[in-house]
C-alpha cells in the first residue's frame, strides 16, 4: 500500500509537469503544416532553463520565499497565492501607465516560482486544496510569467491586454477631466486644419509625461471633430493633411486603431521608442 501510494505522487507530481509542458508548448513555432518542430520544443526548454539559470538570484528568493510559507503552512500558502495574483494584477493595470509596474517584475516572479515550488510540494504532504489554489493561480498568471521571464523584463508586453488598456482608460480619463482643457492642451502638438465647407478644426497628440519604453509608446489624440471614430474612408482630406503633421500620424491616419477615452480624447499604443 505504501508504494501504491508512493506512486500516487508519482503520478501526480508527472501531471504538473505535463501541464507546464503543454502550456510551454504554445510558444514553440509550428512548421508550415501545423506540426510541431522538435528542434524548437528543445530550444524552448534550453531557453527556459537558461533564463532560470540567468536569474539566479530570482530562484534563491523563491526558494526562500517556499522554505518560509512550508515551514509557517496554514494561510501563509494562501497569502502567497493571493501576492502572486494581486502583482500580476497592478503590473498589467500599470503598465500602460507608469514605471510602478517594472518594479513589480521581480516580486512576480519570486511569488510564481516558490507557489510552483509549493505546487510541486504539495502532493507529497497530501495538501490538496493547497495544491488546487496554487495550480489555479500557475494557470491564470502563467503567461505573464512566461514573458517576463523570456522576453524582456523592463518595459515589456504582458499578455492581458484588455486589463493594460483598462488601467490606462482609468488614469487617463481621471487625468484629463481632472485638468482644464487649455492646460492639458498645452503640453499637446496641435495643428489647425480648414474644411472645404470652410469649416476650422484643430487636431493633436499629446504624449508627454505618458509612458514609453523601448517596445512601446502610449499617446493620446485630441481630436474634437470626431473622425478618428469613423471609417477611415470616410475621413476628409483635410483632416488627414493635418494628421500627417503629427509626430505620430503615420500610424493612424488611414488606421482604424485609436480608442476613446473622455470628451474629444482618445488614446492608442504605437510601436516604440518615441
Amino acid at each position: 500500500m505504501l508504494r501504491l501510494a508512493r506512486f500516487k505522487y508519482l503520478f501526480i507530481f508527472a501531471a504538473l509537469l505535463s501541464l507546464v509542458a503543454s502550456l510551454l508548448l504554445e510558444y514553440v513555432p509550428r512548421l508550415p503544416d501545423g506540426s510541431f518542430c522538435f528542434g524548437c520544443v528543445f530550444l524552448v526548454v534550453v531557453i527556459t532553463l537558461s533564463a532560470l539559470i540567468g536569474q539566479m538570484w530570482t530562484v534563491l528568493a523563491a526558494l526562500s520565499v517556499w522554505i518560509i510559507v512550508s515551514f509557517f503552512g496554514g494561510r501563509w500558502r494562501y497569502l502567497l497565492a493571493a501576492l502572486t495574483l494581486a502583482s500580476w494584477l497592478a503590473m498589467h493595470l500599470l503598465n500602460y501607465v507608469s514605471g510602478i509596474a517594472d518594479w513589480l517584475v521581480d516580486p512576480f516572479k519570486v511569488c510564481w516560482l516558490a507557489l510552483f515550488f509549493l505546487a510541486l510540494a504539495a502532493p507529497f504532504h497530501t495538501r490538496w486544496r493547497n495544491l488546487a489554489s496554487c495550480c489555479l493561480t500557475l494557470f491564470i498568471t502563467f503567461s505573464a510569467f512566461v514573458g517576463v521571464l523570456l522576453g524582456p523584463e523592463r518595459g515589456g508586453l504582458l499578455p492581458n491586454n484588455r486589463l493594460q488598456a483598462d488601467g490606462f482608460r482609468i488614469y487617463a480619463s481621471h487625468l484629463i477631466r481632472s485638468t482644464p482643457l487649455e492646460e492639458f492642451l498645452s503640453k499637446c502638438k496641435l495643428v489647425d486644419y480648414l474644411e472645404e465647407d470652410g469649416t476650422r478644426g484643430q487636431v493633436g497628440e499629446c504624449n508627454k509625461n505618458l509612458r514609453s519604453t523601448l517596445w512601446f509608446a502610449i499617446i493620446v489624440i485630441y481630436d474634437p471633430s470626431g473622425q478618428l471614430s469613423w471609417p477611415p474612408i470616410q475621413r476628409t482630406l483635410a483632416w488627414r493633411l493635418a494628421v500627417l503633421h503629427l509626430l505620430n500620424g503615420k500610424f493612424f491616419v488611414h488606421e482604424d486603431v485609436a480608442s476613446h477615452l473622455a470628451g474629444s480624447f482618445y488614446w492608442m499604443r504605437i510601436p516604440g521608442p518615441l
